[in-house]
């Protein structure tokens, strides 16, 4: 397995990569899926597994701040959750002039990852030696009951934290060159290519159908915001849990490592900042947009054209050197993925 340097695994990085494209392609189009359906059916696929994704390989590199305590690295994440709340607030309040709502410690947008990843690591310390399978079983079970429960939301991203914490787990108990040189085999490529067409396929043709699933994936709603008299939430949520899992393994399989050493490896590297910065820039640019175009009138291939092309430009923008500058200066201590 080639690497970076004694730490970095290329497949790693190119994985992060791909990941965050999907990630700031679906929250693009958040903007546009009840304008075109098709659009709605690219960011349920996408809702499927982005962030149980992140989690994981989240969980996969943070075993140094476990494993080490590193509380100031940990601590780290709460003055980055602060600064995209803080810039959010600045971007949302300069198109109209109008001040927005602002809630310190209860998010829907996407400060809530790395907020979740706070929480994420002070658990795993405070369980780290317990036996692993048991930890790995009744977050299963906690994850899939925590959906019953109406008070759970995005105070402190408790739903979420709960929802998300097995792939995280997951991920720490993981050694990242085992998983990275098992998903290298290509005996596994026709297995993962199956998975990703059986998901598009079922997206596609049962879409009507299965929408409102899109809203367990994300794992900030209750079942009965979902659906009335939930009492199968328990078989969703392993459901949505299974689906994710099937596709995280489909794309450590199909992205391959030699593609990574450089730019897709350097962006794939600097996933944090990219994650803390695309939406709010987001946001201000599809605002001011559509201030000089009509959205609703767009035919779909055109909606396609114009999300990729804001993805790529907004991606590009956050990802350049001087941002990673900025994130240093926030939080004193460089915020690199062992």
């Amino acid at each position: 397995m080639e690497t970076l340097n004694s730490n970095r695994i290329y497949k790693l990085d190119n994985i992060k990569f791909f990941l965050i494209i999907f990630v700031v392609i679906g929250h693009i189009a958040d903007y546009f899926a009840d304008m075109d359906r098709n659009v709605a059916i690219m960011r349920f696929i996408i809702y499927t597994f982005h962030m149980p994704a992140f989690i994981y390989i989240s969980g996969l590199l943070g075993k140094r701040n476990i494993k080490d305590k590193r509380y100031l690295n940990i601590f780290s994440y709460l003055t980055v959750y602060l600064f995209i709340k803080i810039l959010q607030f600045a971007l949302d309040y300069f198109p109209d002039k109008k001040v927005p709502a602002f809630t310190l410690f209860a998010d829907m947008s996407t400060p809530w990852y790395i907020f979740a990843l706070f929480g994420f690591s002070l658990i795993t310390i405070a369980i780290d030696k317990i036996s692993p399978r048991y930890i790995l079983i009744v977050s299963l079970i906690i994850g899939c009951l925590a959906g019953y429960d109406k008070t759970l939301g995005d105070e402190f991203v408790l739903l979420r934290i709960l929802v998300y914490y097995p792939f995280y787990y997951a991920g720490y108990l993981s050694d990242p060159a085992k998983v990275c040189n098992f998903t290298s085999k290509k005996k596994l490529i026709p297995a993962a290519l199956a998975i990703i067409a059986a998901l598009i396929s079922v997206s596609i043709i049962f879409y009507d159908k299965i929408y409102k699933i899109k809203f367990i994936f994300t794992g900030r709603n209750p079942y009965s915001a979902v659906y009335d008299n939930c009492y199968y939430g328990f078989a969703l949520r392993l459901i949505c849990y299974a689906v994710s899992t099937l596709v995280i393994f489909a794309l450590f399989v199909l992205i391959p490592e030699k593609i990574g050493k450089g730019f897709l490896s350097k962006i794939g590297s600097n996933t944090l900042q990219i994650y803390a910065l695309h939406l709010p820039i987001a946001n201000l640019i599809l605002r001011l947009l559509n201030k000089k175009l009509m959205f609703e009138k767009m035919e779909t291939f055109v909606l396609f054209i114009l999300i990729l092309t804001l993805t790529f430009v907004i991606t590009a923008f956050c990802a350049l050197p001087f941002w990673k500058k900025v994130f240093k200066v926030i939080t004193r201590i460089p915020l690199k993925e062992e």
